[in-house]
Order: C-alpha cells, then sequence, then structure tokens
C-alpha cells in the first residue's frame, strides 16, 4: 500500500526512510514543500499531491514541527493512508511526549525507527495500538533526550494472541478510576441576514481508564439518537451498539477515544450558541460595517476565550470602529482586524461597528466616478470556548461496573464545547 514512508522536520531535513515497495526517490519530498511555500493558507493546500510526472501520490500531516509523508504508486484507500499517518504521530507523542517531539525523535533515531518498524509491516498498519506497542517497546528507555540504550521486550506480550489485543495484561491500580470527556466543535457559516448557511458539530467521547484487572464497563447516554456517523473504538462491541445504542467495552489502559461522532447534520436543529446580526454597506470611497452578538443556547454557562478576526478587503487601508467591550487592533499589513473580547455572559449582547477606507492608489486608478471600487466584503471569524457544556445536548446518563470485577471505581465526566469554522459572511 504504502511504497516509502518519511519523517522529515518542517524545514525539509529528513528524519527517517522506509521503502517497502516500488523504489520512489526522497525527492519526492520537495513536491510537499514546493507546495507548502506558495501558500500561506495551508487549507488550500490539495490532500493529495500528485507528482510532475503523475506517477506517484504524495499523502501527508503536519503537526508538532513534524512532517510525515506517504508515497505510493498504485491504488489505495486515499483516507486509510491520511488517518494512519496521523496516528504515526499520536503513538510518538505517547512514547516520546509531546514538548520539543522533533527534537527527541532526531536525538533517539533508534528509538524511533524501532517504534515505526513495529507500525508499518511491508507497506501496511501492522500494530498501532499504544498499549500493544508499549509492552512490546519500553518507553522509559525513550525519555531522555540522548539516551544511549533502547530496550525491548524479549517475552512476547500476551495481547499479541488475545482477542482483548488493546488492554495490556496484569495492570494493577491502587486507587481504581475512569474519566470521561464529551469534547464538541461547532462549525458554523452565517450569511449577511444572520441565518446559518450550514452548520454541524463533530465531536468525540475521549476516556482516560486507570482500571485493575479486566473491567467491564457499560455506558449509557441520554439520548443516544443524537449521535450520527458514530466511529467506535476496537474495544466497543459493535453489535450490541447497533441494536442497544449502549457502549458495552472492556478500556485500554491510560487515554483513549471511546468514539467519534457528528451531530446536527440530519433533522435535528441545534441552535447556534452566539447568534449574529452583520451589516455592511460599501461606498465609492470608504465602507460601513456592523456586527452584533447575542449570548444563546449555553445554559447559563460562560463563552471564554472570545474574539473575532475580521477578514478585510485586499484594497482596505484603514479601519475606524468603536466596541461596546473589549478592544479593536487592525494589522494593515496582512488586513486583519482583531476584536478582543475575552467572555460573554448568557444572554449578552454586544455590537462592534466600524468604517474602514480604501487604498488611495487604488481608488486613483480603478475608480470611475459614482462606482464603486470594491466588491470584497469583510469576513468574521468567531472563536470561542464554552466549559461544562456539549453543545448538542449529549448526556451520560450512566456508567458501570461489571459485577465480576471487586472493587469500586471513582468516575469522573465533564464536558467541553469550543468553535470550529465559527464564519460570518456581511
Amino acid at each position: 500500500m504504502i511504497d516509502t514512508l518519511i519523517i522529515c522536520s518542517g524545514q525539509g531535513d529528513i528524519i527517517l526512510e522506509k521503502n517497502f515497495g516500488a523504489l520512489v526517490p526522497r525527492s519526492v519530498s520537495e513536491e510537499y514543500f514546493n507546495a507548502a511555500n506558495k501558500t500561506d493558507d495551508m487549507s488550500v493546500l490539495k490532500p493529495i499531491i500528485v507528482s510532475e510526472n503523475r506517477d506517484t501520490f504524495l499523502f501527508y500531516f503536519k503537526r508538532h514541527n513534524i512532517v510525515y509523508l506517504a508515497a505510493t504508486k498504485q491504488e489505495c484507500p486515499a483516507l486509510l493512508i491520511s488517518k494512519f499517518l496521523e496516528h504515526i504521530d499520536l503513538v510518538l507523542c505517547d512514547f516520546f511526549g509531546e514538548e520539543k517531539l522533533d527534537e527527541k525523535i532526531k536525538h533517539q533515531f533508534v528509538a524511533l525507527y524501532m517504534v515505526v518498524d513495529e507500525l508499518v509491516d511491508g507497506g501496511f498498519p501492522n500494530i498501532t495500538e499504544p498499549n500493544l506497542l508499549k509492552e512490546l517497546l519500553e518507553p522509559q528507555t525513550f525519555t531522555g533526550i540522548g539516551s544511549g540504550t533502547v530496550a525491548s521486550s524479549t517475552v512476547l506480550p500476551d495481547s499479541i494472541t488475545s482477542a482483548i489485543f488493546w488492554r495490556k495484561s496484569h495492570v494493577s491500580y491502587m486507587q481504581n478510576e475512569m474519566f470521561i470527556d464529551i469534547n464538541e466543535v461547532y462549525n458554523a457559516i452565517f450569511g449577511s441576514d444572520g441565518v446559518a448557511i450550514t452548520s454541524n458539530i463533530s465531536g468525540e467521547v475521549a476516556a482516560c481508564a486507570k482500571l485493575s484487572g479486566l473491567p467491564d464497563l457499560t455506558l449509557h447516554f441520554e439520548d443516544a439518537s443524537i449521535m450520527d456517523d458514530v466511529s467506535l473504538h476496537p474495544c466497543v462491541r459493535y453489535f450490541r451498539w447497533m441494536q442497544q445504542k449502549i457502549v458495552s467495552f472492556v478500556p485500554p489502559d491510560g487515554s483513549f477515544t471511546l468514539l467519534k461522532y457528528r451531530a446536527g447534520t440530519s433533522t435535528i436543529s441545534i441552535p447556534p450558541p452566539i447568534a449574529v446580526r452583520p451589516e455592511c454597506i460599501i461606498f465609492k470611497d470608504n465602507g460601513k460595517f456592523a456586527l452584533t452578538l447575542v449570548s444563546r443556547n449555553t445554559q447559563n454557562n460562560l463563552i471564554e476565550q472570545l474574539y473575532i478576526d475580521f477578514v478585510m478587503p485586499s484594497c482596505v487601508s484603514t479601519v475606524d470602529t468603536r466596541c461596546t467591550q473589549g478592544s479593536f487592533s487592525y494589522d494593515t499589513t496582512k488586513k486583519i482586524g482583531h476584536w478582543l473580547l475575552n467572555r460573554l455572559v448568557p444572554q449578552q449582547e454586544v455590537q462592534i461597528t466600524g468604517t474602514f477606507h480604501f487604498d488611495d492608489t487604488k481608488t486613483e486608478s480603478t475608480a470611475g466616478k459614482g462606482t464603486v471600487i470594491c466588491e470584497e466584503r469583510p469576513i468574521a471569524l468567531i472563536h470561542f470556548q464554552i466549559a461544562k457544556l456539549a453543545i448538542s445536548g449529549l448526556r451520560l446518563r450512566s456508567l458501570t461496573l461489571g459485577s465480576e470485577n471487586a472493587y469500586k471505581m471513582y468516575k469522573g465526566m465533564r464536558a467541553f464545547t469550543r468553535s470550529g469554522n465559527y464564519e460570518v459572511r456581511f
């Protein structure tokens, strides 16, 4: 499936290269960096880059100043490769630690090679479960930068041949705990009338299990029908979920994502946490705009870390504003205005009004008498966080431990919502 796997730094220095099938020159990595250097917005970059001679397909994933590249010359499941590159980064963070990850893997190349060698075999994903990898390789030997030795287990882990391959054997804790987090991202695009053109919620149920033995857990939701397109962790019993919408599972040891889902994509409409009322009028030499925000559907929770980025038309030179709360600044180089609010209490309404002036040079060269010189309109990108709230309304009813486990379990649950692509078009 994957012919060549390349891990390199954000500057283009190759850290690791492994070939599995057809020989692909390492210069293929230049295809990614050439495409990335042509744009400041990585979101516009195509998810698959085709080489100049059109015989090689290049997949990429970038995080922590590390670029993961997978090249292939044959037909393959594209989404699987893209997710596998993301999973490699998650495994490396689990082994080496997220802080200064790029420096750690440079200094510990042997450890990096051993982890990747277990992750992929012959170009196909092999052992991808972090708990099983930790039994095969000892991560405590990877913690120090520049450590001289790397140890691997001489005994084959029991979970290799077990049906529960995601969980380590002989796990024991003095205090047994289970934590559940519901994390949601609200995405929406609003038109000039303030009505949502499109909106959806992407969420995940993350868990951290510190339980002894082989715990069998059962998780009930208040209304599981809220979730669409559910993606389950391998530990979840699939048929029970499909028939009863009950999550029954034996958890891995440590942190993991129990399931992912989407909401608000079907007939169930979920109101946005912030209602908007945009206004914009463009004249010959300038334009006026106003944006009103109203906190709604937050169940009396504060909207925090709130700020709005205004992407102004390219012909705008200066912006004068007046806001009822917070402060505003404008970057004349990037043509972006920044309105900092910090927080919004429930049912609170705030407003910003302003006038933007066009560049004089463009006015003289392109504007006719009585004509509008700029057809572009501002765009507002709203960023926020809401603690203690799952905006979709998803709630846990109960989390129970099987009767065969002879100990009590401490349970904790919290919810969190943040903005994704929350865009207002004037």
